[in-house]
């Protein structure tokens, strides 16, 4: 027949301790994730806060040599050594930003005018320069990882003077 209900309790008993031990530990594991998840966030928090450390590491020699260029100034030094200072200081900047993945936009006379990487901030209608191309580079562009930081600001060659310079299909005669 029938198990009666005393030989079921310590099958029940037995039953209901596993259930508590397998709550017991989801209850850790959900826990642990949780703990997980926190130490996570505050790790990229960190992380995202000290970002830049590298990058202001390299910056301090030039700034520190940025200092001793004034203090040179002030103490009167001569320009030619004030000026060599300052272009030392300016290829050390350059190789710094360079190491950070900075890279410059390529903008030149004679190059053509990219709207993707290029600001137009003039017409030159008097450059004998193709349309559409470079005529000077108002300020300088740069990328950073593919990424345009600054679009370099440009005076776009009109092509007028070229086409007003151009010698006539005919050759320059005049026809009859």
């Amino acid at each position: 027949m029938s198990d009666s209900p005393q030989t079921d309790a310590p099958a029940l008993e037995a039953e209901r301790d596993r259930a508590r031990q397998a709550e017991e530990r989801m209850l850790r594991v959900l826990a642990d994730t949780d703990n997980q998840r926190k130490r996570l966030e505050r790790e990229q928090k960190e992380a995202v806060r000290f970002a830049n450390e590298r990058l202001l590491l390299e910056m301090l020699p030039v700034l520190d040599n940025l200092e001793r260029c004034v203090v040179h100034a002030a103490g009167g030094a001569d320009a030619k050594e004030i000026w060599k200072g300052a272009e030392l200081t300016l290829a050390q900047f350059r190789q710094v930003v360079q190491n950070v993945g900075v890279e410059a936009v390529l903008a030149a006379p004679g190059v053509a005018f990219d709207p993707a990487v290029h600001e137009a901030v003039l017409q030159d209608d008097e450059a004998d320069l193709p349309e559409k191309t470079i005529a000077r580079v108002v300020q300088p562009g740069f990328k950073y990882r593919e990424r345009l930081l600054r679009p370099a600001r440009v005076v776009v060659a009109s092509g007028r003077r070229r086409a007003a310079l151009a010698i006539p299909s005919d050759g320059g005669r005049w026809s009859s």
